[in-house]
């Protein structure tokens, strides 16, 4: 995605069953992404909620909708129709929406059952989002992964000026300008700065590679162990969609829960080799400008004598005197010497 454009969350379009982004840059409508949980016990799917994020949105946004519906309708593949996905129908019908689903591949997959539950909903035509398709390989899920792409025609590979190198833009400009000389008319004006314009953004493409977007690398916690126990997961899981027998579902849901707790167990000793690893003033800052981005209420903790303390403050004072025993409040500092004194 170029550097240009910018990804975040809108106030007031993410709760507990729907996620929304926004993605901007500057030029075209900006486009909100929403994953969207539908409830199975909910009768009239979806909610107010949704209703809500495209009364406020379609008319100036772009909308991609990645929906989990548990619903069934003939339209997006399911094998029969049900209400709650007449009621869904009717909700893509009132806003003009697009189904993307392409083909009936079930979205949804355990032992005996196969549906197409999930539905890609959105505004715009099959020339921007397109290419959708549902994954065979093993999710680690009931639900399958969900690929499509989305074009925004950008340019790729792309020049970030933060990898310009000054120096060598200086000397080549250096090198290729001259003075200008006398300017007699404007039309000389105008092909002097059309050649400086020219020379410099020549001198910047030389000075500044191309930027190839490189393969996501993996997670700090992550290591050769988990590897092997996802590719074995994912072979159990081929077998047993193939061969449908319990005790091949059974063999792949044992390694399934097995390679989830290893991944709990790496995430957490990742973590504490990471605090353990803050000593520095500018490691701790850094620590702190990261945890900032997000601040959340400090709750409470549970004091010697089995009570609770009632307020941040009070949290804080008593993690304080936990941890740093030792330490004094700097401002009731207290020095007395000979001929002066320090307060």
């Amino acid at each position: 995605m170029p550097t240009s454009r910018s990804l975040h969350r809108p106030k007031g379009t993410s709760n507990g069953d729907m996620c929304t982004v926004r993605l901007e840059n500057g030029r075209e409508k900006a486009t909100l992404l929403s994953s969207i949980y539908m409830p199975y016990e909910d009768p009239d799917p979806p909610n107010q909620g949704v209703h809500r994020l495209l009364k406020e949105n379609l008319g100036v946004c772009n909308v991609i909708l990645g929906c989990d519906a548990n619903a069934h309708h003939f339209h997006w593949g399911s094998k029969d129709t049900n209400t709650r996905g007449e009621s869904i129908f009717n909700f893509i019908l009132s806003y003009n929406l697009r189904i993307c689903n392409i083909g009936n591949d079930p979205t949804f997959k355990i032992r005996g059952r196969e549906e197409v539950i999930d539905l890609t909903l959105s505004n715009l035509d099959d020339s921007v989002v397109r290419n959708w398709r549902v994954s065979n390989k093993c999710s680690f899920s009931d639900h399958m992964r969900i690929y499509f792409e989305i074009s925004f025609d950008r340019q790729n590979p792309y020049r970030n000026p933060r990898r310009t190198d000054w120096g060598r833009f200086t000397d080549l400009t250096n090198h290729q300008l001259t003075l200008p000389g006398r300017i007699e008319t404007v039309a000389e004006l105008n092909s002097k700065v059309s050649n400086l314009t020219e020379i410099l953004l020549r001198c910047h493409k030389d000075a500044c590679p191309l930027t190839y977007p490189g393969k996501k690398s993996q997670p700090v916690w992550w290591n050769k162990d988990l590897g092997e126990l996802r590719k074995n997961t994912k072979k159990l899981y081929n077998k047993a969609h193939s061969t449908k027998l319990d005790s091949d579902w059974e063999s792949y849901k044992a390694s399934f829960t097995k390679y989830k707790s290893e991944i709990k167990r790496a995430k957490k000793k990742s973590w504490v080799c990471f605090c353990e690893s803050v000593e520095g003033v500018n490691d701790a800052a850094r620590f702190r400008k990261i945890l900032s981005k997000d601040p959340k209420s400090i709750g409470s903790v549970k004091k010697p004598d089995g009570t609770w303390t009632d307020s941040g403050l009070e949290t804080l004072n008593l993690l304080a005197e936990t941890h740093f025993p030792d330490c004094t409040d700097a401002s009731n500092l207290h020095i007395e010497c000979d001929n002066f004194q320090v307060q």
